[in-house]
């Protein structure tokens, strides 16, 4: 499978693109642009988090953990400082040991969290994030859920292609596991990322102008065209 580095890299350079061209469309600011390549980047490094030892697995559940502390001081507004700090402290560790903990013991590396399914799970689990806990617009909530699968499919694409040993000309016990639509042995898991993802769409609004100004983006002639010119 590909390495940290590999997938850090590749998911930074295809969310990068497509930020990108999404700030191209004039929806969004460039600042948005940067908080849609950092949400593509780290979807990049999603599939990675049920390995129990991993670096996104740490990275990712102390960002979340964080996130969480911050949105506690809603919550308990109006509480002693002491109240605040100590709700803070407690969302941090429930979610950076209690949670992180519970999650490796339930997932297995490669399982139904490395699958498409999960990909779409992440993608509108940001996207709900964005639109009912930050309270953004539904076109960049939209985007930010759009980047983070892309992301992840990217991480997934890279695992496969490194199931290909091009030297040897053989395939790695490994090929198959990593772009896979779902996982059939852990059925269960998939049952309740395919129903937590159809709960999440219902609550989600129209993305308004954004699935128009994409299609446009690939219909307009003229970037296919220098596309084409780049890799000549």
């Amino acid at each position: 499978m590909a390495n940290f580095n590999v997938h850090l890299s590749g998911g930074a350079l295809v969310s990068g693109m497509a930020a990108s061209a999404l700030v191209y469309t004039g929806l969004f600011s460039p600042l948005q642009g940067a908080v849609l390549w950092g949400a593509g980047t780290l979807g990049g490094l999603l599939p990675d988090i049920d390995a129990d030892a991993s670096a996104p697995l740490n990275w990712i559940f102390s960002l979340v953990a964080v996130i969480a502390a911050l949105f506690t001081v809603r919550l308990v507004a109006g509480q002693s400082l002491v109240m605040i700090w100590g709700a803070m402290l407690c969302v941090f560790l429930a979610i950076r040991f209690g949670v992180q903990t519970l999650f490796t013991r339930i997932t297995r590396h490669r399982g139904a969290w490395h699958s498409c399914l999960a990909g779409i799970f992440s993608g509108l689990a940001a996207a709900w994030i964005s639109y009912r806990l930050m309270e953004q617009g539904a076109e960049f909530s939209w985007a930010i859920g759009g980047v983070t699968l892309l992301g992840f499919l990217t991480h997934l694409t890279l695992d496969e292609m490194y199931s290909v040993n091009l030297s040897g000309v053989r395939i790695k016990k490994s090929f198959g596991t990593a772009l896979k639509p779902f996982s059939i042995k852990a059925w269960w898991a998939s049952l309740a990322l395919a129903a937590a993802s159809v709960w999440m769409w219902d609550k989600l609004p129209h993305p308004g102008d954004l699935v128009s100004e994409v299609a446009r983006l690939f219909h307009d002639k003229a970037n296919w065209q220098f596309v084409w010119l780049s890799c000549r």
